[in-house]
């Protein structure tokens, strides 16, 4: 089951890591942010924003 859950968590964009509790594993993800490519100059291209 935890392999299921990684890999579930995986190809959502997560960090997994895997440790043991003494009673089984721990599975623990921490959320990424996607990596978006930068918008290519030309027609449609918006500036970016400043905040």
């Amino acid at each position: 089951m935890q392999i299921a859950v990684s890999g579930l968590l995986v190809q959502k964009g997560h960090t997994v890591v895997e440790a043991s509790d003494g009673n089984g594993l721990l599975v623990l993800a921490n959320a990424t942010q996607p990596h978006r490519p930068a918008p290519q100059a030309g027609a449609g291209a918006q500036p970016p924003v400043q905040t």
